[in-house]
């Protein structure tokens, strides 16, 4: 299956782009999140991706690159077209369930 392509609205682009780079640096090893970041994950994870709930997640993350994605993903699921976020919240979705440990 072809992945979507990158958004065209900049803002979700820049979500598309910086939630992707974070799952291919995650499954090279060049980036390991803190047990902290996991935790965050799986709570975020548990969610919709709507505004509030990651608005509502940003106050309480751990700061990291983790944090960084999902502050940006708050904006783009509050100010971007649902059509023109989707692919990059479905990226910010695989970061989340891979890096969430899910117990």
């Amino acid at each position: 299956m072809t992945p979507p392509p990158a958004p065209a609205d900049p803002t979700a682009a820049a979500l598309h782009r910086d939630a992707v780079t974070l799952l291919e640096v995650y499954t090279a090893g060049t980036w390991t999140p803190t047990q902290a970041e996991r935790e965050h994950a799986e709570d975020v994870a548990r969610g919709h991706l709507t505004g509030p709930w990651l608005r509502a997640s940003v106050r309480q993350s751990p700061p990291g690159r983790l944090a960084d994605v999902v502050a940006l993903a708050a904006a783009v699921a509050e100010t971007v077209a649902q059509d023109q976020a989707a692919a990059a919240m479905l990226a910010v979705r695989r970061l989340l369930d891979v890096v969430a440990p899910l117990s």
